[in-house]
């Protein structure tokens, strides 16, 4: 098989993973149109090779046609509203800065460093500083990657939308320690002790994790515990596991939004609960836990706000969550 036919192969991969990505996410697009640019410029001469590839990606994109015809918009209007907590919609906002987290810097940084590397070696890194960035833009430009409704409180990085860009970031610090990482494979491969003593080390780190991360493998009945709350522990007061119990037992068909917590567990029996923001809260649930190592102390901010609204009254508190309730009228 010819170099070409391999290459020609891989657009056509690239066309059916490019048609699912824009049929699941849009926000894909931020990462696809670079690098098909990038692929279209690379093969100016013979650009029949990249026609289907292209074209195949035209089915995952139906979607905007059915949006224009039911609604007469490619989005809703609440779509349009998440690309305002974006990153990339806060750089200016001051409590973007706030608890920003140390690995976000870190990730910045190394994005810096090998955009200055594919500048020195151009050759070498200049596709891979390519891909870097397109994963980078997309990251921040995807909604809800730094705030949530309220943008003025300490941003919360999402990083569960950037799983892609931490992926690559992995590859590169690989790529960047590749001749000090291969010096040392040969250095062990050279020495039998090195390699024992490799072998020891792996083997008792892999029964640290499995120890360390114990209380995950553990069995219960039905999901019991993964149902039931966020919290490993009791947290609660009043017979109380935590906050989100106080909902699952006293909270029944009414709109509750979650703080700095998970709204899983607030849907309650029979999923009578909606979580909606388009609506005004009947009862708030935040927590002061800092979950992801950010700093942030005390409740959010949303809690201090409705506490001064004559209309809410605190209903449950304990050390780590409170429950606001909005006072029903006569």
């Amino acid at each position: 098989m010819t170099d070409d036919s391999k290459g020609e192969k891989g657009l056509l991969g690239l066309g059916v993973t490019s048609m699912i990505a824009v049929s699941i996410k849009p926000n894909a697009l931020y990462v696809l149109a670079p690098l098909w640019l990038f692929i279209i410029a690379n093969n100016r001469k013979k650009l029949q090779t990249v026609i289907l590839p292209l074209l195949l990606i035209f089915p995952g994109g139906l979607w905007i046609i059915r949006n224009w015809i039911a609604q007469g918009l490619p989005f809703s209007p609440q779509a349009f509203d998440l690309s305002k907590w974006s990153i990339a919609a806060n750089l200016t906002n001051p409590y973007f800065y706030e608890y920003i987290p140390k690995n976000f810097v870190i990730l910045f940084m190394l994005l810096i460093t090998i955009t200055i590397v594919a500048i020195v070696r151009r050759k070498d890194y200049r596709l891979i500083a390519f891909v870097f960035w397109a994963l980078f833009l997309a990251f921040i430009l995807t909604p809800v990657t730094a705030f949530f409704v309220d943008t003025q409180t300490p941003a919360s990085i999402s990083w569960r939308f950037g799983e892609a860009l931490l992926a690559f970031a992995f590859i590169m610090l690989l790529k960047l320690f590749r001749d000090l990482l291969q010096k040392r494979v040969e250095q062990i491969h050279l020495r039998k002790s090195l390699i024992h003593l490799s072998l020891i080390i792996l083997i008792l780190f892999s029964f640290w994790n499995i120890w360390f991360s114990r209380n995950r493998l553990e069995v219960h009945a039905a999901n019991a515990i993964i149902l039931k709350d966020q919290f490993s522990q009791p947290v609660g007061v009043d017979g109380y596991y935590s906050a989100y119990d106080y909902v699952q037992q006293n909270v029944r068909s009414a709109v509750v939004w979650v703080e700095n917590g998970l709204p899983y567990y607030v849907y309650g029996p029979g999923f009578t609960n909606t979580i909606t923001r388009l609506k005004s809260p009947d009862y708030l649930v935040a927590f002061r836990t800092d979950w992801y190592g950010e700093g942030l102390m005390g409740f959010p901010q949303i809690v201090g706000r409705l506490m001064e609204d004559p209309d809410y009254k605190v209903v449950y508190e304990d050390s780590q969550g409170i429950v606001l309730s909005r006072i029903q009228s006569k």
